[in-house]
């Protein structure tokens, strides 16, 4: 499976796998779709940085979407940005949004040097009025 590989092969794939064989998947898929401009963005935010609070700091600066609430860092999308989800004609399991999670770790691991942690709060595909992720670092 890879992430160039059309979606609705990809689901039927996924078809009968275990959910935590299928998350494993899915966040992978999400890993390896991150761009490099997110990259750049997130190996920038740790530069001359003396800790994880200066990096986080400016990649809430850099990333519209990320934003604190508190002490909880939310990715929050006010539509579904998948390429994948967009032009796909079909009907799309609520798990696919696994991936984005997938993504989101991606991010911060370019960022931070480390994994954190990526609850899926709500999403669109599974009904909600937004896509929102917390962050635990």
């Amino acid at each position: 499976m890879s992430k160039t590989q059309p979606l609705d092969e990809f689901l039927k794939e996924l078809e009968g796998t275990s959910p935590s064989k299928r998350d494993k998947i899915l966040e992978e898929r999400g890993r390896s779709c991150i761009g490099k401009s997110f990259l750049k963005k997130a190996q920038e935010a740790a530069k001359g940085t003396k800790n994880d609070e200066e990096i986080i700091d400016n990649l809430v600066d850099s990333i519209q979407m990320l934003s604190r609430e508190g002490n909880i860092l939310y990715m929050i999308y006010p539509k579904c940005y998948c390429h994948h989800v967009k032009k796909y004609k079909g009907e799309i399991p609520e798990y696919y949004c696994d991936c984005s999670a997938g993504w989101i770790k991606e991010l911060f691991k370019n960022a931070l040097g480390r994994e954190v942690d990526v609850k899926i709060e709500s999403t669109i595909l599974r009904g909600g009025s937004e896509c929102r992720f917390r962050i635990k670092t």
